[in-house]
């Protein structure tokens, strides 16, 4: 069986990665090719890839990884999750990383000899959230890795800032990175095309980043907490744009006190918070809030006072 392409979408904590796949796969699907779509999750909970689940049909098929980043952690599961999904004849890959993941530890771990045997070289790309920069954050290693390694980068949340903004922030990556398309995330048809046939050009810049072996990185506190009673809307929410500056990204699943109950919820930031009605057929490990297994949220942070956000939790009860 000849090597699977595969495409490695990589960005920090809420730039739009999932919103990324799940575009990029339902072209795919449009144009008749058979994928694989793996999603890691640093929480117990593999958000993203019960909401990439709906993508699931006769041409296209979805598993995780979660409760780890999949970066920095043994590679026997990424080489049985890959292999498995090229098992099943796909015509390519879409691996969506964990936000807190290193570009150069994930392509590292993609080139075990057995995944290898398996799948292309790695196409990475990297959506980069033009609001970070060229803010400080910026000089996160984490995120000039993402930048530095990219075989394609895509602007997200160029909606949020002016003109001079985006332009600083392309200024800022292309500083990092001479080689790399740069493209907006508002996609032609023909830049959706375009995207599957760029080609591997990151070998030199990892080797570059590995010379002294792969760099590692710290890995935020994550808490997965149940949330089994209906929610008061405006209390639940007040509580997201409150929540305190050491998390730095919420996800998951609430029941509010509204038809329809079950909602998906964001926290990026204090200003980006969004609560949207969650339909879907019912996946392996989905929670429903009609049902006895309970919604879910995971919090993500270097340091979570647990009791403190319980208790706030507990406030929002209906």
């Amino acid at each position: 069986m000849e090597p699977v392409p595969i495409f490695v979408l990589s960005g920090v904590l809420g730039s739009g990665k999932t919103t990324l796949m799940t575009r990029l796969a339902r072209y795919c699907v449009q144009e008749g090719r058979r994928i694989g779509v793996l999603v890691n999750d640093i929480g117990d909970l593999g958000i993203d890839a019960i909401i990439l689940k709906d993508l699931e049909g006769p041409t296209t098929a979805v598993d995780h990884m979660a409760g780890a980043c999949a970066c920095c952690s043994d590679s026997v599961e990424l080489r049985d999750v890959i292999s498995a999904m090229t098992a099943r004849e796909r015509d390519l890959l879409l691996f969506e990383t964990t936000g807190v993941a290193d570009a150069a530890d994930m392509l590292d771990q993609l080139r075990d000899p057995e995944i290898a045997a398996v799948v292309q070289t790695p196409r990475l790309i990297t959506v980069a959230d033009v609001t970070r920069y060229p803010d400080p954050l910026a000089e996160y290693s984490l995120m000039q890795n993402q930048v530095k390694l990219a075989d394609l980068v895509i602007l997200s949340k160029t909606d949020l800032v002016a003109d001079d903004g985006v332009t600083a922030a392309r200024e800022a990556i292309r500083g990092l990175n001479t080689r790399a398309p740069i493209l907006d995330r508002n996609l032609s048809e023909a830049e959706m095309a375009t995207i599957f046939g760029i080609d591997a050009q990151h070998e030199e810049a990892l080797a570059e980043l590995l010379v002294n072996g792969p760099p590692g990185h710290d890995t935020p506190q994550t808490l997965t907490v149940p949330l089994p009673h209906r929610m008061d809307r405006s209390r639940f929410e007040a509580l997201l744009h409150q929540l305190p500056p050491t998390i730095i990204r919420a996800k998951g699943f609430v029941a509010l006190n509204e038809e329809p109950s079950l909602h998906l919820f964001q926290f990026v930031e204090p200003d980006l918070v969004s609560l949207t009605p969650f339909a879907i057929a019912r996946p392996r490990g989905l929670m429903m809030a009609d049902t006895s297994t309970d919604p879910q949220g995971v919090f993500i942070g270097p340091k979570i006072d647990e009791p403190k956000l319980r208790a706030a939790l507990e406030a929002c009860v209906a």
